[in-house]
């Protein structure tokens, strides 16, 4: 799996990076480690595989050890982005961080869990037309999909205001879809001894 992260097509190279989560928990996942934080902290690289390298991180590192070090600041770096192209990269990396219980991701999930911040972003839209790429505003499938990432994310992050905030998600969301997904998420984090 590893080889085809550096597979000369940008597809397969995001696909073997995102696989990689897959064995999340098993004592070789912590050999996908070194691979990941290449890919991500290689600012040349595309940033589709630097996302998909930001998102394993998260669920890797949190079975092997949730604080170490390289991860956690690679990821810190990522997340402090500044290049609004790059908001799906930042929000990657906040979301890794979360899931590591690391409090400085918090406003970031924060915003990620609030449905009028999502309202108002400017997301640089790479796929829509690859040709013509555009900043443009979200569409509600698409907060939806954020709102329910980030609520199941974030189930691990103890920071109070994160949490009251999946509560609020789960009983107030007008879409009936993140609802249940707070729900699940709620129910999933009672059953593992988590906050909510």
């Amino acid at each position: 799996l590893l080889k085809y992260a550096d597979d000369k097509d940008v597809t397969t190279r995001k696909a073997a990076l995102l696989a990689t989560v897959y064995f999340a928990g098993r004592e070789e996942s912590k050999n996908a480690i070194p691979k990941l934080l290449d890919k991500l902290n290689d600012q040349t690289a595309d940033l589709d595989v630097r996302m998909a390298a930001a998102t394993a991180l998260g669920p890797i590192a949190a079975a092997v050890d949730p604080g170490q070090k390289d991860v956690v600041g690679s990821l810190n770096a990522a997340m402090r982005d500044s290049e609004p192209k790059d908001i799906e990269l930042v929000w990657d990396a906040a979301l890794s961080l979360a899931q590591l219980n690391q409090p400085e991701a918090a406003d970031t999930v924060l915003a990620l869990l609030n449905r009028d911040q999502l309202a108002k972003v400017q997301y640089y839209d790479r796929e829509s037309d690859p040709k013509n790429p555009a900043f443009r505003t979200l569409v509600e499938a698409e907060i939806q999909r954020i709102l329910i990432n980030a609520m199941i994310g974030a189930q691990h992050l103890t920071i109070p205001a994160v949490q009251a905030q999946i509560q609020k998600n789960t009983d107030d969301d007008p879409s009936p879809r993140v609802r249940e997904a707070g729900q699940e998420v709620l129910h999933q984090s009672k059953l593992q001894g988590g906050t909510p």
